[in-house]
């Protein structure tokens, strides 16, 4: 099972697995905290059977908000954010690893550069 949870810098953290084309996204609150687990059913990056799954959650940032988000799981998480409807395909932020010592938990912080949707 994957914990996943985003919130301003000031809170407690934060989530999400995303990439620039979007299967599906799920709505996710600032301070929300979702529990999910990853299944043949969810989108896959590149080639279907070397690509590994992911899940997207959208949400709403003001310009210069500062966000934290950890992504835990009984696996090496990877997190990645988009700007919505970003048509270069780089991530605004993206972490792997960095919630620190021998974890595979990614911990990315970011400022959102404008007002707007991410993923």
């Amino acid at each position: 099972m994957r914990h996943v949870r985003l919130s301003s810098l000031v809170s407690a953290l934060a989530l999400l697995a995303a990439a620039p084309v979007l299967a599906q996204e799920t709505p996710l609150a600032i301070g929300a905290e979702i529990r999910g687990e990853l299944t043949d059913s969810d989108a896959r990056s590149g080639e279907a059977e070397d690509g590994y799954l992911y899940d997207d959650y959208a949400f709403t940032a003001s310009q210069g908000q500062r966000l934290l988000a950890t992504l835990g799981a009984p696996f090496d998480a990877y997190l990645e954010v988009f700007a919505e409807g970003a048509t270069d395909g780089e991530p605004i932020a993206f972490d792997d690893d960095g919630a620190g010592g021998d974890s595979t938990d990614a911990r990315l912080s970011f400022a959102a550069p404008a007002a707007g949707r991410y993923v």
